[in-house]
């Protein structure tokens, strides 16, 4: 289920003939899940302050950021905003699995912080030895440029 709630939240602004409007009609058949994503948004925040702030990872692969994301712009900030959820771990070994398992392929080390805390979700997981930590939407990401 995550692909439709992801996609709802990363492409609904998209071009209405782009490939990701596209794929998210497909996807969703015109439900933008309002209700759901605002109660799994609601179950992160609220977990987030039972969790500890620690250094978390993620993998990725398949594409290359932006130049923005790496230049630091007129008020000497760079980074990047995430419209979905965040999938996040723990366990570095994770994480780098997920990155190498397309073309391109790189891992985030995230320090957690005081306002912007994950879920940990380990306990209810799926697949508890990934250790899960999920961020809500509208997460952000700082380079160290």
């Amino acid at each position: 289920m995550f692909q439709k709630y992801n996609s709802v939240l990363r492409g609904i602004k998209a071009e209405p003939e782009s490939r990701m409007a596209i794929s998210l009609k497909k996807l969703t058949r015109g439900n933008t899940y309002t209700t759901t994503l605002h109660c799994i948004n609601s179950v992160i925040v609220k977990l987030g302050k039972l969790t500890k702030a620690q250094k978390v990872y993620r993998g990725i692969s398949g594409g290359v950021l932006p130049d923005e994301f790496w230049t630091k712009n007129k008020y000497n900030v760079c980074g990047g905003v995430e419209f979905a959820f965040t999938s996040t771990t723990t366990d570095r070994e994770v994480a780098v699995r997920y990155a190498s398992s397309g073309k391109v392929g790189m891992v985030f080390e995230i320090q957690m912080g005081m306002v912007d805390r994950g879920a940990e979700l380990e306990w209810l997981s799926q697949y508890p030895g990934e250790r899960e930590i999920c961020f809500a939407p509208l997460t952000v990401t700082c380079c160290q440029a």
